[in-house]
């Protein structure tokens, strides 16, 4: 039913998207839905990044076109991972099905049992075909080492989304107030700790913005890490010796520096509770490590991807900050390659997984993703001076709750200039400085492609005080001592000597 769905979305891109523009596209748009074949039921799970509108003459234009009706779940992105772990457990899940990367590779345990039980589609006959580039050429475009991160145990499941650059971390600060304070760029972590505290003034603005506890390990955040390890995740030695990042002597000078800016509050007292992931968006922080696209600046603030909130002023202004070194390198990240992925339910769905990937394929088409940024002209909005602006009905109809569907392989980098950056000479050359030092560091995910049922399966039990014993430090809650006995315990374990073991054994295979 899910797929039906995306089904919808995806000839109603490619109709719909071709209609904006021109007469000629409005009438290929306005064809009828194929003849002799009843409405195709869809029902999907899907992460929510604002509150969704579901019911709306968009998405009834969508089905009316498409020939389907949609079954829509929109979660909130803060309470997806709990439900997603709920429907699987359960084995209640629709057609469609939006994964999380949240393991230690791209399955987690959880996602592991669904497959090995075979509640999800097995995509290799098709992925993997002579014809592939045929069949599902939108598909075909993707990096072909995105597939091979997806494979479990020589099949592939997923459908990789939100193609990402191969290096995507930044560092975003206040540049007005940078400028205010007399303040340079900073060049190094510790530079960067004293100016994030030199902008800070607590309880009105912190010096970074931290969302919650995993934050301290995820994007943004960890090529901070980086620069104080020199690995990743799992870092292997030539003789395929691998290690865990966070089990690193090195990991602790990380651990410190994030303590400094909590003793001198330059980070809000409750981020482990999940603080305000919109701190910075809302002048309460003067810094953000996420995505390198995120912030930058538009001459149009309503054209910058995360534009700051109405209330903080049009003085407020962001700076992508080149990668600061630290003591092993330079703060980059060695990223995935996606964000999430789309699994294909497969009970109830037997002989009708080529449709489902004929959809998807075209939920990975430009044309798509052309519809749901603008709508429908005359409807969603108009053109002027040859640019498109979004009419009122854009929001009632909630148009771009449907781009969270899209699959194109897009160029971020190409996208962010075609917003209008007020600078958009100096983002290309911070962009250039950040690929520079990501090919300078060789940093890898030697683990992605490899398969280990202990990793697998056991890691979220292994370490599951990992995150809450991260916060202790940095509030000065564990000491170092008490660190170093939690690590040096995990480490001396058999769970994690066997992972070493079975990731030594397929690296060794896989040269």
């Amino acid at each position: 039913m899910k797929m039906a769905r995306w089904a919808l979305l995806l000839m109603t891109a490619w109709l719909l998207a071709g209609v904006i523009g021109c007469e000629r596209n409005r009438e290929r748009a306005a064809l009828p839905p194929s003849a002799g074949e009843p409405p195709l039921p869809v029902s999907f799970m899907n992460i929510a990044w604002r509150t969704a509108k579901t019911d709306t003459d968009f998405q009834r234009e969508l089905e009316r076109r498409l020939n389907v009706t949609f079954t829509p779940s929109f979660i909130p992105r803060s309470d997806y991972e709990q439900k997603l772990k709920v429907a699987l457990t359960t084995g209640q899940i629709p057609d469609l099905v939006q994964l999380l990367p949240d393991g230690p590779q791209h399955y987690t345990s959880v996602q592991v049992k669904a497959i090995e039980e075979g509640m999800f589609a097995d995509l290799t006959p098709y992925i993997r075909s002579a014809s592939f580039a045929r069949d599902y050429p939108n598909l075909a475009a993707y990096p072909a080492n995105v597939w091979d991160k997806l494979t479990y145990k020589g099949k592939i499941y997923g459908i990789p989304r939100y193609l990402e650059p191969e290096t995507f971390d930044g560092f975003y600060m206040r540049r007005d107030l940078l400028e205010a304070a007399g303040l340079a760029i900073p060049e190094t972590v510790d530079e960067l700790a004293d100016t994030l505290i030199r902008l800070s003034s607590p309880p009105d603005r912190y010096g970074l913005e931290i969302g919650g506890a995993k934050a301290l390990d995820g994007a943004g955040l960890k090529s901070i890490s980086v620069a104080f390890t020199g690995v990743m995740n799992w870092g292997v030695e030539d003789k395929g010796n691998f290690t865990y990042q966070n089990f690193m002597p090195e990991y602790k000078q990380y651990l410190l520096w994030l303590k400094k800016l909590y003793d001198a509050k330059a980070i809000d007292p409750e981020f482990a509770l999940g603080a305000d992931v919109e701190a910075y968006k809302k002048g309460e922080a003067a810094a953000k490590a996420h995505r390198w696209h995120s912030y930058a600046a538009a001459a149009d603030p309503r054209m910058t991807t995360v534009p700051f909130a109405a209330h903080v002023g049009p003085a407020a202004d962001s700076v992508l900050i080149p990668p600061v070194r630290g003591p092993r390198g330079w703060a980059v990240d060695a990223n995935i390659g996606f964000y999430t992925q789309t699994v294909i339910r497969a009970k109830g769905n037997e002989g009708q997984i080529p449709r489902y990937l004929k959809l998807i394929d075209r939920l990975a088409a430009p044309e798509y993703r052309e519809l749901v940024t603008h709508g429908v002209e005359g409807v969603h909005h108009y053109v002027k001076d040859g640019r498109k602006h979004n009419l009122p009905r854009f929001e009632d109809d909630c148009v771009a709750c449907w781009s969270w569907f899209q699959h194109e392989a897009r160029d971020i980098m190409a996208d962010t200039l075609q917003r209008g950056l007020k600078r958009p000479e100096e983002f290309t050359r911070t962009i250039e400085t950040i690929y520079a030092r990501y090919k300078e560091m060789n940093l890898t995910n030697p683990h992605y492609s490899l398969v280990s049922d202990t990793l697998l399966t056991r890691w979220g039990n292994f370490t599951k005080d990992l995150n809450d014993n991260r916060v202790k430090v940095v509030m000065g809650i564990m000491t170092m001592d008490e660190w170093d006995g939690y690590v040096n315990a995990l480490v001396a374990s058999d769970i994690y000597k066997d992972i070493q073991q079975e990731l030594k054994v397929v690296w060794e295979q896989s040269r």
